[in-house]
């Protein structure tokens, strides 16, 4: 039986906040965990990308919450939902493509601004993520 090994695992924490980057308005604290993984035997890596969301309300008003967590959360784009599955993430195959959104995904936010170009790097790490999720 083939067994399955971890090869490497990476995390980082980062926050959601719709750009505002002020800890008065609610907010997620995301732990983005990246685990490499191999099959013995087999010259095939991938990722096994996770994401646990912490939900902040600050100071807003607690009958205003449901509103918030769904507005701030990462996967609201647009006006409309995004969630669902991709949200908690799932196993890609590691290649060049994905190696680098990885990549870019894992960096905090003053490496991230670096690459971003005019994107806020809250805004392009949510791109990468729903990036990533086409992928799984």
């Amino acid at each position: 039986m083939e067994m399955e090994r971890t090869i490497l695992t990476q995390t980082t924490k980062v926050i959601f906040n719709k750009e505002q980057y002020n800890k008065d308005v609610p907010y997620y604290i995301v732990l983005i965990t990246v685990i490499t993984k191999k099959y013995d035997n087999d010259t095939i890596s991938f990722y096994d990308i996770n994401y646990d969301y912490e939900f902040n309300l600050a100071n807003e008003d607690k009958k205003n919450e449901a509103y918030y967590r769904k507005i701030m959360h990462p996967y609201y784009i647009r006006g409309g939902d995004h969630f669902g599955n991709p949200q908690y993430g799932r196993e890609i195959l590691k290649n060049d493509v994905t190696e680098a959104m990885v990549k870019f995904l894992l960096m905090d936010d003053d490496d991230l601004s670096n690459h971003s170009g005019t994107n806020n790097p809250q805004k392009y790490r949510i791109n990468i993520m729903l990036a990533l999720s086409y992928f799984w």
